[in-house]
């Protein structure tokens, strides 16, 4: 017999995991584009 308790902790953990990767990933990718931007407008404007 499954504890359902240590069963549903072990899917919130899972999803908690995989939630702190795709949040980390969207930062990267914005901190990405951000920082292309700017590199971008700093040499236009030089």
């Amino acid at each position: 017999m499954i504890n359902q308790q240590a069963l549903v902790a072990m899917m919130i953990n899972g999803l908690m995991c995989n939630c702190a990767l795709i949040l980390k990933d969207i930062f990267y990718y914005f901190n990405f584009i951000l920082l292309y931007k700017f590199g971008l407008y700093a040499f236009l404007k030089t």
